[in-house]
């Protein structure tokens, strides 16, 4: 059976567009090629391998594990003790965390994409300011009772105390 060809349009946003960017960098090596032609190879590629190897997630969280492993065995001191403490807590978070809950709190390090204060307050997943609000060292008593809209009028509050607005910028580099 023959293939025709179709021809469909779609809009991304500024994210896409730049993990587009990437898979043209790491699998056409920076080579000029239509987006037709990496949207193509990243739908074989899913395709060919969805529902095999990685996509298990304690597949992935194997891999991650050992991934922690060889950076702490690669040190110049090996600190076991805090090897084990960290495959510990990150057991623990892979078990009571979905990914979902995972990515969104992960926005909060993330050096390349600092979260900005819009992305705080319009949050998926209530984790992710109630973390913010822990590491700021916030009574939990004063947030944890309040509805979403509530919550992030509340993170709105934080950020006018001029003291607070610099420790953000210090420890998350909130823009």
């Amino acid at each position: 059976m023959e293939s025709i060809p179709k021809t469909i349009s779609f809009r991304t946003d500024e994210i896409t567009t730049q993990k587009m960017e990437k898979i043209k960098e790491r699998v056409f090596e920076g080579r000029e090629v239509s987006n037709a032609l990496i949207l193509r190879t990243a739908i074989d590629f899913l395709h060919d391998n969805y529902g095999k190897g990685l996509s298990d997630t304690e597949d992935v969280f194997e891999v991650v594990k050992a991934y922690v492993k060889v950076t702490y065995l690669n040190k110049p001191r090996v600190d076991f003790g805090a090897l084990d403490d960290f495959i510990y807590d990150l057991r623990q978070v892979y078990d009571e965390q979905d990914i979902g809950e995972t990515l969104e709190i992960a926005k909060l390090y993330d050096d390349e994409n600092p979260i900005t204060l819009a992305q705080l307050i319009r949050f998926n997943d209530r984790k992710l300011p109630e973390t913010f609000l822990r590491i700021m060292e916030v009574d939990e008593e004063e947030y944890i009772e309040l509805s979403d809209d509530m919550l992030a009028d509340f993170l709105l509050t934080k950020f006018s105390d001029e003291e607070f607005k610099i420790k953000a910028k210090r420890l998350f580099k909130i823009v």
